[in-house]
């Protein structure tokens, strides 16, 4: 009984699934003002490119003054990607946005319902993204990819 416990133990993690998912997004901003944007996870396997700000705060506390992930200025349009991560079962790839262009110790101070932070989950392939205020708060309205 023993044994056959060790070895589950130890086979338990190449019983793990692992999907390679990549996306593309195209965010145009509509709002007054820059945007900072970045890719997020919120689940293992913690990988470069997925990095949230919280994350960078705690292994590596002295890049807190810098600048996270893309600015976008207003009226401007960006694509992201194609990029790719690993996801385990139950993770989602997450695009997070930031009115203004704060430093990382600063995004610290958003919180998850802040109307200046936007977390939009996202599903593999390409999507498209017009970010605007609505109600004081950042909204994002998804567009139709034109093919």
């Amino acid at each position: 009984m023993k044994h056959f416990l060790l070895l589950s133990l130890l086979l338990l993690p190449a019983c793990t699934q692992v999907d390679k998912r990549t996306f593309e997004i195209s965010l145009k901003n509509e709002t007054v003002r820059p945007i900072s944007v970045g890719l997020v996870k919120n689940g293992p396997p913690q990988e470069p490119g997925w990095i949230a700000p919280h994350e960078v705060a705690m292994m590596a506390p002295h890049l807190t003054d810098r600048k996270w992930g893309w600015v976008i200025q207003p009226g401007e349009t960006k694509l992201i990607g194609p990029h790719s991560g690993k996801f385990e079962p139950g993770t989602q790839g997450i695009l997070r946005i930031y009115a203004g262009t704060p430093t990382i110790e600063e995004m610290l101070a958003f919180s998850r319902d802040d109307p200046e932070r936007l977390d939009i989950y996202l599903w593999p392939g390409k999507s498209s993204y017009v970010i605007r205020y609505g109600g004081a708060r950042l909204q994002a309205v998804a567009m139709e990819e034109s093919r």
